[in-house]
């Protein structure tokens, strides 16, 4: 597994694998997020939330775009999936804690960000088995985030929202920091790779490259 250390609490973070690119950003960054560029969809999507934390982070993923130069506006599909208004570019988009996630790609994409934590260890059962936990040599709970974040990839690539987290988000086998995983989207099983990795006290993972018919 790669793993990324930083030596501050701000930084801009890039990883750019085959034709995905992830940018990462922490909040702590002295950023003015709250002067980024907003189009007048997500200037409306905006006035709804009332948390400051959702706000911090709707701001920080579309800084994330801007930096990127990227001219069509976020939206959100019926189940929650993000989308570029107007462009045949997909968009995966996650937070935890401190860290904002935004992914690009020419195919369906998913990214998950999950601070680590041995809390996970209360639920493992609930998305996990023995058998997929055995595929990885780290310690526990970061076996476990990682196994997490991996089922939140495929979750998102699914496009299902009732879905079984342990028979039909499957993770088959490990090479190094890629998962080789099976998943029943809507339109069938489906095969693809997602690459997890370590920056500081986080696990980042997302599909790299598009996924295929079993």
């Amino acid at each position: 597994m790669t793993k990324i250390n930083h030596s501050d609490n701000a930084y801009f973070f890039e990883c750019t694998k085959n034709a995905a690119v992830v940018s990462i950003l922490s909040l702590c960054e002295n950023n003015p997020l709250e002067e980024t560029f907003l189009f007048d969809d997500e200037k409306e999507k905006l006035s709804h939330l009332k948390n400051e934390k959702r706000r911090l982070e709707f701001y920080a993923i579309r800084f994330i775009r801007n930096q990127k130069n990227i001219p069509f506006s976020i939206a959100y599909s019926p189940i929650g999936a993000p989308y570029l208004v107007g462009s045949p570019m997909h968009v995966g988009i996650s937070h935890s804690n401190d860290l904002v996630g935004l992914a690009l790609a020419p195919f369906k994409v998913g990214l998950d960000i999950e601070l680590i934590s041995d809390r996970i260890l209360t639920i493992k059962n609930r998305f996990t088995t023995s058998l997929e936990v055995a595929l990885f040599s780290y310690a526990e709970a970061i076996n476990l985030t990682i196994i997490w974040t991996i089922k939140e990839v495929l979750y998102k690539l699914a496009g299902r929202l009732e879905i079984n987290l342990i028979s039909e988000l499957m993770i088959n086998s490990v090479e190094g920091d890629t998962a080789n995983c099976l998943f029943l989207s809507a339109e069938g099983w489906r095969v693809v790779a997602v690459k997890f990795q370590e920056i500081n006290e986080y696990i980042i993972s997302f599909n790299p490259s598009t996924y295929y018919e079993k």
